[in-house]
């Protein structure tokens, strides 16, 4: 499957096989595989590899795969804000994050992960 990004390119949906990453996220935290750019655009030219990796930061979609206990759950931070949750995503969700956060990292299984914080999760697909 593919949706549409920025300067033509096409995203792959990430597909949700479990939590394979060899790690497990704790409190707060939640891991996402974030959908990948496409190796050819629509009308068929090959995108180059720093090209993808640099649009690779612009992808703002993926699918939940680990979170920890404290995820989605009401109550006080640490930053004193109350926050209450209307819909609490799980794994295998597909989710939109916030523009310009997050921490990459390389799982066990060679997958590229993100760590965000629960709020910086901005919406959940109805796919």
């Amino acid at each position: 499957m593919t949706d549409r990004s920025t300067r033509g390119l096409s995203l792959e949906k990430t597909e949700f096989t479990g939590n394979t990453s060899g790690w497990q996220a704790l409190d707060y935290k939640v891991f996402v595989i974030k959908d990948h750019v496409t190796e050819k655009t629509a009308g068929g030219i090959i995108v180059p590899e720093d090209i993808k990796k640099q649009e690779a930061w612009n992808v703002q979609t993926g699918v939940l795969v680990s979170m920890g206990s404290q995820a989605f759950t009401d109550g006080r931070r640490g930053d004193g804000e109350f926050f209450q949750w209307d819909i609490k995503p799980k794994p295998g969700d597909r989710v939109m994050t916030k523009e310009f956060a997050g921490l990459s990292f390389k799982g066990t299984d060679g997958a590229d992960y993100m760590v965000f914080s629960d709020k910086d999760i901005a919406g959940v697909s109805y796919e």
